[in-house]
């Protein structure tokens, strides 16, 4: 993910509400992005890792194997909110900005690289 900080005079705190990949509304994966402070003026680029072990798929697992190999991948979907807060005028005056982004994507196990998304994947809240 690609963070850009426009303002000139402060800085901005970036967190997040945990990163859930979901399948057929269940939660198999989750992963969180560490709080960081960016600079005013810059761009950074984050990375999470989503980790999902052990967990209950009441019925939906035998749909998986079927699925990665009829089509191009088993489809999920990536949900989570940004939160940046910037104190403007030292901690009198704070800006905050919350945004809930969720992206679909599909999973192919044949496939090993990271997954790049495209801007019109995703839909910003």
């Amino acid at each position: 993910m690609s963070v850009y900080n426009p303002a000139t005079f402060f800085g901005i705190h970036v967190s997040s509400s945990p990163f859930s990949l979901m399948y057929s509304e269940i939660t198999v994966a989750t992963g969180q992005l560490k709080k960081y402070y960016q600079p005013r003026k810059s761009h950074r680029t984050v990375s999470v890792n989503l980790q999902g072990t052990k967990l209950p798929l009441y019925g939906a697992g035998a749909s998986f194997a079927v699925l990665d190999s009829v089509e191009d991948g088993v489809p999920m979907k990536l949900v989570f909110e940004v939160k940046s807060k910037g104190h403007v005028v030292g901690k009198l005056v704070k800006s905050t900005l919350r945004r809930r982004i969720s992206c679909s994507l599909d999973i192919d196990s044949r496939k090993t690289k990271p997954i790049k998304f495209k801007h019109d994947s995703c839909a910003y809240e």
